[in-house]
C-alpha cells in the first residue's frame, strides 16, 4: 500500500478556510485552498487590513495560511525569503466548487501551481473578478498582476464537469457532482495506488438537486473507502428546511404586501434561492429588479454555461435595477464605466428593462428588488419604503461563504425604514442525520471531520449508530499517514 499523508492546513475545527493537502511519494495536491473568514475576522475589519506588501507574511502569522515553501506568489513574499523556490513545491490545486472559503486564497498562490474547478464555477468565478471594484492580490484568482513589473495574466487553470479524471503523477481524482447551495459543487475521489480517499466538500441531501449528492454517494460506494473527508458544518443540527419549505415562506409572507415595497437578500450565486423568488414573485405578481451585480452574473451564465438552466434576463419576470451612478445620471454611456457600462448598453441593446429607483419608489408593489450584498441597503432610501414593507432575509447561514454578512447592521437599517425582516432559509449543508448517514453508506475505515466547530462530536454520534469508523480531529497541519 502507498504511503499517503494528509494534512488539513485550514478547516480544521472551523467552518470554512479549507486546506488540505495529499501527498504521496510522487505528488502533492491541494484540495481547496480556501479563505479561513474565522481568522480574518479575528484579526482583521473596519480600518484593519493587510498591507499589499506584506500580506503574506501577515496571514502566515494570523494562522490564515500555511508557512510553506514553494507555494506562494513570489511578489508578494516580501521578507519571507526562506519560502521562496525556483519550481512549486505541490502540482496542483483542485477546486471544489466556487465559494470563497474554498477558492479565495487562490489568489495568493504562485500562477505556476495549475488548478483545477468545475467548468460552470469558472464561469462565477471569472464574472464575480470582473464586477470587483477592488483590484487587491485577494481579488486575483483568475486574473494575476505581477507587482514587481504591472504584468497582468491568467493563472493556469483546467475546468472539468462530472465524470472527467484527473490525472496528477501518480493521484488519479474523479470529481462527481453534488447538491450545495451554488451551481457545478463537487466532491471528489481521489484513488492513491491502493488507497481510496473521499472528500465530500459541501454537499447537503434536502435541497432540489439531491440526486446529484446521492450520485456522488453511489460513485465513492462503489469501492472501500479508506479514508473519508467530510464537512460537518450542521453535525450538531438535526433539522432540515427545503428549498420548497422556503418557496412557502416566500409565498405566505408576499401575500398582505399590496401597496408596499419588497426587497429580498440572497446570496450571489444561490440559483435555487433565485428560481424560489422568481417564483415566489410570480404567485405575488410581481417582477424582480435585480441588483446589476446579480444580473450581471447570470448573463454570463446564460452566454458561457451549458449545463445548468439559467434564467434569461429578457423574461418578463426579471429587470435590472440601474443604481445611480455618482453623478446622479443614468444614462450607461455618460454614467457608469467599466464593466457596468458595458452591461447596461448591452442590455438596452437587447431589451432588458432597466428600473430606476424614482420608478421602484412609484411602483412599490410591482417590483421586489433583490439585493446580493448587504452593502446595497442604502439603496432603499431612494425607493422610500413604506412602514411596513417586508425584507426577505435570504442569505447562508452566518458562516457565509460569500461574506460576513453584518447582520446586526441590517436589522438597524430595517428598523430605521420600518421594514418587516422574514427570514426564510434553507440550508447549504448536509443536517447531522444526513452526515452520520452518509458516513453509514460509505463505512470508510477513517473519517476526518472539516469544516466544521464540533469535530468532537463525530465520535459519540457514530458509536451511538453503531458504525466502526475510526475519527481522527485533526489538528491544524498535523500529519495523517495513511
Amino acid at each position: 500500500m502507498a504511503l499517503v499523508s494528509i494534512k488539513v492546513h485550514g478547516g480544521a475545527g472551523e467552518i470554512g478556510g479549507n486546506k488540505i493537502l495529499v501527498s504521496t511519494n510522487e505528488a502533492k495536491v491541494f484540495l481547496d485552498f480556501g479563505t479561513s473568514f474565522t481568522t480574518k475576522r479575528k484579526f482583521y475589519g473596519g480600518f484593519i487590513k493587510a498591507k499589499r506588501f506584506r500580506i503574506l507574511e501577515e496571514y502566515i502569522l494570523t494562522g490564515m495560511l500555511p508557512e510553506l515553501s514553494g507555494i506562494y506568489r513570489e511578489d508578494l513574499l516580501g521578507n519571507l525569503n526562506h519560502l521562496r523556490s525556483d519550481v512549486p513545491s505541490v502540482d496542483a490545486c483542485i477546486i471544489t466548487h466556487a465559494h470563497l472559503d474554498h477558492c479565495g486564497h487562490i489568489s495568493l498562490l504562485r500562477p505556476d501551481i495549475k488548478f483545477y474547478v468545475g467548468a460552470t464555477a469558472a464561469i462565477l468565478l471569472e464574472a464575480r473578478e470582473e464586477t470587483k471594484t477592488s483590484k487587491e492580490p485577494e481579488d486575483q484568482i483568475i486574473k494575476v498582476k505581477d507587482y514587481r513589473d504591472g504584468r497582468i495574466f491568467k493563472r493556469q487553470m483546467e475546468t472539468f464537469s462530472t465524470g472527467k479524471k484527473l490525472n496528477i503523477e501518480n493521484i488519479n481524482v474523479t470529481p462527481i457532482h453534488v447538491d450545495h447551495s451554488t451551481p457545478s459543487s463537487y466532491g471528489l475521489i481521489l484513488e492513491l495506488d491502493n488507497v481510496r480517499v473521499v472528500y465530500t466538500s459541501d454537499f447537503r441531501l434536502h435541497g432540489p438537486m439531491r440526486k446529484m449528492t446521492e450520485d456522488f454517494i453511489e460513485h465513492a460506494s462503489a469501492d472501500d473507502v479508506d479514508v473519508l473527508i467530510i464537512e460537518g458544518t450542521r453535525i450538531s443540527d438535526p433539522s432540515i428546511h427545503s428549498e420548497e419549505s422556503v418557496l412557502l415562506s416566500m409565498k405566505n409572507s408576499l401575500k398582505d404586501t399590496q401597496g408596499k415595497a419588497a426587497v429580498a437578500l440572497i446570496g450571489l450565486l444561490d440559483f435555487d434561492r433565485l428560481k424560489s423568488l422568481i417564483s415566489a414573485a410570480e404567485y405575488a405578481d410581481r417582477k424582480l429588479a435585480l441588483s446589476p451585480k446579480l444580473a450581471y452574473v447570470i448573463n454570463c451564465l446564460e452566454k458561457r454555461a451549458t449545463n445548468i438552466q439559467v434564467p434569461k434576463l429578457t423574461n418578463d419576470m426579471l429587470s435590472v435595477y440601474l443604481e445611480p451612478s455618482g453623478s446622479g445620471g443614468y444614462e450607461p454611456e455618460k454614467n457608469y464605466r467599466g464593466w457596468l457600462r458595458k452591461f447596461l448598453e448591452e442590455c438596452q441593446d437587447v431589451g432588458v428593462h432597466l428600473v430606476t429607483p424614482e420608478e421602484l419608489a412609484k411602483q412599490k408593489d410591482r417590483y421586489i428588488l433583490t439585493l446580493c450584498q448587504s452593502e446595497d441597503l442604502p439603496e432603499l432610501v431612494s425607493i422610500r419604503p413604506e412602514p411596513g414593507s417586508i425584507f426577505l432575509f435570504s442569505s447562508s447561514e452566518p458562516h457565509n461563504e460569500e461574506q460576513e454578512i453584518e447582520r446586526e447592521k441590517v436589522i438597524n437599517w430595517l428598523e430605521l425604514l420600518g421594514m418587516r425582516p422574514v427570514h426564510v432559509h434553507a440550508s447549504g449543508h448536509a443536517s447531522q442525520g444526513e452526515i452520520i448517514g452518509t458516513i453509514e453508506r460509505m463505512s470508510p475505515k477513517m473519517v476526518i471531520p472539516v469544516h466544521t466547530e464540533h469535530p468532537e462530536m463525530f465520535k459519540g454520534l457514530l458509536e451511538k449508530q453503531g458504525i466502526g469508523s475510526k475519527v481522527i480531529e485533526p489538528p491544524k497541519s498535523h500529519e495523517i499517514i495513511v
